[in-house]
């Protein structure tokens, strides 16, 4: 029998286990995120995930930089799943996908000695996020025949900065880094 399925292989050649999931290094979580695309790539262009976490570790307090470039690590190894989806099969309030997705998270947050965040901070990385994707959806979205819904809508993110430039993926992989380098514990 083959070990396919069992876990994943990754960029440094190292398998990944989802049943025992452990720490990731940095420049294999830059290297994935700085080559998926937000919004399962529904976009004028090229936007990372890696550019979406630079965006939101510059959102939030100083204190919650590393938490929040390191909010979506999990998706080096289960991609970047639409919110939609997530609802769709109840992932947001528990199940399946939420402890995996959890676990993988804790582990990686683990590996690099950073503690879970307390309520205060969860929800403040959480509204860095949400500022960032209303942000996203107003600069590099195609305007549609419904419009997202989003939870701040445009108004309340005039203070973000406007997304004037994306970067491609050996961009989003040094500019990851870099911010690591500035925000790392």
């Amino acid at each position: 029998m083959t070990d396919l399925g069992r876990f994943i292989q990754l960029g440094n050649g190292r398998a990944y286990s989802f049943a025992s999931p452990g720490p990731i290094p940095i420049a294999v979580v830059a290297r994935s995120l700085s080559r998926l695309c937000r919004f399962t790539g529904h976009l004028r262009e090229f936007y990372s995930v890696a550019q979406h976490s630079c965006l939101v570790s510059s959102l939030v307090a100083p204190e919650l930089r590393a938490h929040a470039l390191l909010h979506d690590a999990s998706e080096t190894v289960i991609s970047d799943i639409s919110s939609p989806l997530k609802a769709a099969i109840g992932a947001h309030d528990g199940g399946f996908l939420r402890e995996l997705e959890d676990n993988i998270h804790s582990a990686i947050l683990a590996g690099f000695g950073l503690e879970p965040l307390d309520d205060a901070g969860e929800r403040a990385v959480k509204l860095a996020d949400e500022f960032a994707v209303c942000a996203e959806v107003r600069d590099l979205m195609t305007p549609g025949e419904r419009s997202l819904e989003l939870p701040h809508g445009f108004a309340v993110v005039a203070h973000v900065p406007r997304i004037t430039r994306t970067w491609a993926p050996d961009e989003g992989e040094a500019r990851f880094l870099e911010r690591w380098a500035e925000v790392r514990p």
